[in-house]
């Protein structure tokens, strides 16, 4: 049999000419996709919508068959003309994709957004840019950390403080990353599930500074990888990234800490019920 020959990747990136047409945009949305044909649509719809069309999409997909690749090149043929930056091809995963999209961004901050996830109405961009500038004369914040609602779990509110020590207290979905920031920083692909804390614990410990955002940035689906993945596995992984950074002993201690506010949350929602979960769950 002959030798077949790897096709290149699908893709579409936007020429120098629209590139300085465009400039630079304020924000970058990334999202890393693999077989979300049927899930894209919804996001894409929440992006056009936006009273703020100051971005661009940077759809990272792993070489789906699905359809999605048909569907990226409308849209970069039509409303996204020149806002949207695809590419179509075998990846290292959800976070090797991610870095690829940091790669290829130009905007002054990343939003990362799954294939599940939308805006949560159409004034999300409008507001988080009035607030990256308000007052004119502040330095620029590291990231703008706004809300996130997951499916069947209620909303989430971003911390920063010590409970960053403990957990994940910053969705991505939520926050505005200045793309400085990556400068020297990408994510570890080694960690499969909670490689995005990483950046959110350095945020912490290098005091960062960072901007609420008082309102509800985005809603995603109940089918990520965290959301998918037993408690007990997610806080391995985190404790595994705060070593790297704090030592052994204090990350045994905080994982310690961790594992006990989950055992409290568990108990208190089969003694307490839906409403007592649903409070749980806004707790963290």
């Amino acid at each position: 049999m002959p030798e077949q020959v790897p096709q290149p990747p699908q893709m579409a990136l936007p020429t120098a000419a629209r590139i300085a047409e465009l400039s630079t945009p304020t924000f970058s949305i990334i999202t890393a996709s693999f077989g979300a044909a049927h899930l894209l649509p919804a996001l894409h719809a929440s992006l056009v919508q936006q009273r703020c069309q100051d971005f661009e999409w940077i759809v990272m997909d792993g070489g789906s068959s699905d359809g999605t690749p048909r569907l990226l090149a409308q849209w970069a043929a039509g409303d996204l003309h020149g806002r949207l930056v695809w590419r179509s091809a075998p990846d290292g995963g959800i976070y090797d994709a991610m870095n690829q999209g940091v790669t290829l961004a130009s905007g002054r901050y990343l939003l990362f957004l799954g294939a599940d996830d939308v805006l949560a109405d159409d004034g999300v961009l409008a507001d988080a840019l009035r607030a990256l500038g308000q007052p004119p004369s502040a330095p620029p914040v590291a990231a703008l950390l706004g809300d996130v609602e997951v499916v069947g779990k209620g909303i989430s509110r971003p911390r920063t403080d010590w409970h960053l020590l403990v957990r994940n207290a910053i969705h991505h979905q939520g926050a505005f990353y200045a793309r400085a920031l990556f400068q020297d920083f990408r994510y570890d692909i080694r960690q499969r599930i909670g490689a995005d804390y990483e950046l959110n614990l350095l945020l912490h410990l290098r005091r960062s500074p960072c901007r609420v955002l008082p309102r509800l940035v985005a809603r995603c689906g109940a089918d990520g990888v965290s959301n998918q993945t037993d408690e007990r596995r997610i806080y391995a992984e985190l404790r595994h990234i705060r070593a790297r950074h704090l030592g052994s002993l204090q990350s045994w201690l905080c994982w310690a800490v961790g594992m006990a506010n989950v055992l409290r949350r568990r108990v208190g929602a089969r003694l307490g019920g839906p409403a007592r979960r649903s409070a749980a769950s806004r707790q963290g």
